[in-house]
């Protein structure tokens, strides 16, 4: 982490940069939960670096706060990035974790930082017709969940595959991802800081599994509508299914995003939880 971050000081001290993209996310929704994230990403040649800030807390929880890092190296065939984060102790619990990733674009020919799947996917303009790009890839995180209260570590593990396609006017991607642990859970341990593929909010579940299917329409002209689909397995083997639904406006250096969530499952007990999220960013 301290590496990542004394590059990232190297980066912001360079004015000679050839992009920037800044961002934020607000997202609120059941039980009073308030969400928080901030990134900043800074592009020279084929690579870029990207410090982000995330915080979330909720009636039934304090506040918790997530620092994390990017750099990532990409050209028009694969893009790979290595990350770490950090959340500082509160609630009795503290975590980091470190990951990498890498995308191929089979068939590329839209602009880069625009991939169709995975961590670093975006949308594209429309054009073209038949099969424009084809993107797979994997990616791992190793995190650190440290319970203070009771001294306890616990190890996870996530690994993913993802793919995507352009198909005509519509462009449909996929992830799915696995989790393991190093030691058997107990029922009052929380992970608290979950975030999965696809969805804006954070929750508090060890999980076993999570698949994601979305399909977006790019641009028409300036929205791009799209719809997305979970399904998540908990290591208590219980089950929740989150649609979300959203759109992208792209006004050139300006990016809105809104995108509306819904829980519901036994893990949730069946009962309904609705989140918002509208996200803005700059771009020159």
């Amino acid at each position: 982490m301290k590496n990542i971050m004394a590059v990232i000081i190297m980066f912001l001290s360079l004015n000679t940069y050839a992009y920037f993209e800044g961002g934020v996310n607000y997202v609120t929704g059941k039980d009073g939960y308030l969400g928080r994230d901030i990134y900043v990403i800074l592009y020279k040649n084929n690579w870029w670096i990207s410090p982000q800030y995330s915080s979330w807390d909720s009636n039934k929880y304090d506040r918790f706060d997530r620092y994390a890092a990017k750099i990532g190296f990409e050209n028009s065939a694969y893009t790979i990035t290595f990350n770490s984060s950090y959340t500082p102790e509160n609630n009795n619990y503290k975590n980091m974790s470190f990951g990498s990733d890498i995308t191929f674009s089979l068939n590329s020919t839209s602009s880069k930082r625009r991939r169709i799947a995975g961590p670093n996917s975006g949308f594209v303009s429309r054009s073209g017709a038949g099969v424009t790009q084809i993107d797979i890839g994997a990616q791992a995180n190793l995190v650190y969940h440290k319970y203070t209260n009771i001294d306890k570590d616990l190890k996870e593990i996530n690994t993913s595959v993802f793919a995507g396609a352009k198909i005509f006017l519509t462009q449909l991607s996929i992830n799915y991802t696995i989790y393991g642990y190093d030691n058997n859970l107990v029922k009052n341990e929380l992970s608290y800081t979950q975030k999965i593929y696809g969805i804006n909010s954070y929750f508090s579940y060890f999980l076993k599994s999570s698949f994601n299917f979305k399909i977006e329409i790019p641009g028409s002209p300036l929205v791009t509508p799209y719809l997305s689909y979970n399904k998540v397995k908990s290591k208590l083997d219980k089950e929740m299914n989150i649609w979300a639904l959203g759109g992208y406006i792209d006004l050139n250096m300006v990016g809105v995003n809104i995108q509306f969530e819904t829980y519901k499952g036994n893990i949730t007990d069946d009962k309904r939880y609705n989140y918002l999220s509208i996200s803005g960013s700059i771009n020159f």
